[in-house]
This record gives structure tokens, sequence and C-alpha cells, in this order.
């Protein structure tokens, strides 16, 4: 084989190498930002209104964020987001030991109210809570 020969054979050898590498990269950008794009769902395998839906609960949570420590609850029926605590059995349980608060709106009249303990209350006690503020939408 001519040196003339062996430069051409190296060369389309090359030129592979960097067409396989850009092929490589422009499946990666395009993987990726289709994949970026996607909507996540649990309890529904159309989430089409946000990033994250949620159809999923126990009880009236949707989810609880902090479960070992004093977090944060989102409840349905009636709307609500609870501080240190969550919603189970009509009652108010606390999350960690402590005080808790939140706020829950009622979509029939429109009120929104936002609640507080009175005392404090062991993990998964019954927290005594009262209506500290609500406000009417008339």
């Amino acid at each position: 084989m001519q040196v003339s020969n062996i430069v051409i054979v190296i060369n389309i050898l090359s030129y592979q190498s960097i067409m396989k590498k850009i092929i490589h990269s422009l499946a990666l950008l395009i993987f990726s930002s289709v994949a970026m794009a996607q909507n996540v769902g649990i309890g529904t395998t159309a989430p089409t209104r946000a990033g994250l839906v949620v159809n999923s609960k126990v009880g009236t949570i949707h989810a609880i964020f902090g479960d070992n420590t004093s977090g944060v609850s989102i409840e349905s029926n009636w709307p609500g987001i609870g501080f240190n605590n969550y919603y189970s059995g009509g009652f108010r349980r606390p999350l960690s030991p402590g005080f808790v608060s939140g706020m829950e709106m009622n979509p029939a009249t429109g009120l929104l109210s936002f609640y507080t303990s009175s005392a404090t209350t062991n993990t998964g006690g019954i927290a005594p809570v009262a209506t500290r503020l609500t406000i009417n939408p008339f």
C-alpha cells in the first residue's frame, strides 16, 4: 500500500469518527430537550395542567414535604396547606412535636381561613386548633 493510500484511509476513518461524535451529540441534545419537556404524573397518565400533577391521596392529603420534621402538607376537599400538620380522621395531627397552623379554602363559599393551635402537641396527636382569621370574598 502506498503512503497516499494510507493517508486517505486515515482521513476517512478520522472523518467517520468525527461524524459519529456529531451524530451522538445531536441525538443527546434532542433527547435531553424532549425529556426536559415532559410532565410528571402520580395517579394520572396524562399530566397536562402542570409539570407535576398528583391525583393520588391518603384521606385528604396529596403530599407531605418533611414527614420526619416540622413539614408542610398539601390537602384537597377543602384545599389547604398545613404547617407542621396534616388532616386525618377529622383532626389536625402534628408532623413533629409543637404548634401547628395552616390555611384552608371553602370552594362553596369562597371563605379563606387561617388556623393555629393553642398548645403544643406530640407527633400524631390531636392538635387543638381554632380559626384565627377568615377572609370573606364578598
